[in-house]
């Protein structure tokens, strides 16, 4: 890979996995190669030494736009998610809200 290449979903030990960069619209940016070892910009800012073997893959996460969206409303978010307004009320008298997935 060239330097400055954007990767995500980053393995740190080699067989176990992507860990690193997997959240929405996430990038990590190949910084150096010395040896056996590459260093990466994570998207918080921390400068990390991985080893050449870890698997990585090519580009940026996809759904970039995902804290952009508008809930448009009190509640919004209730409907979005698949939720539903459940009362708790004891004599009559409504003491909280919990909710009750579907």
């Amino acid at each position: 890979m060239p330097l400055g290449m954007t990767i995500h979903n980053i393995e740190i030990i080699l067989g176990k996995g992507g860990q690193l960069a997997r959240a929405a619209g996430a990038v990590a940016k190949l910084i150096a190669k010395e040896g056996k070892s590459a260093t990466l910009r994570l998207p918080s800012g921390e400068v990390r030494l991985i080893s050449k073997n870890c698997l990585a893959t090519v580009g940026q996460v996809g759904n970039v736009g995902v804290n952009q969206k508008s809930l448009g409303r009190v509640g919004g978010q209730v409907g979005n998610v698949g939720l539903q307004y459940h009362y708790i009320s004891v004599t009559n008298i409504h003491i909280f809200y919990s909710f009750i997935f579907i």
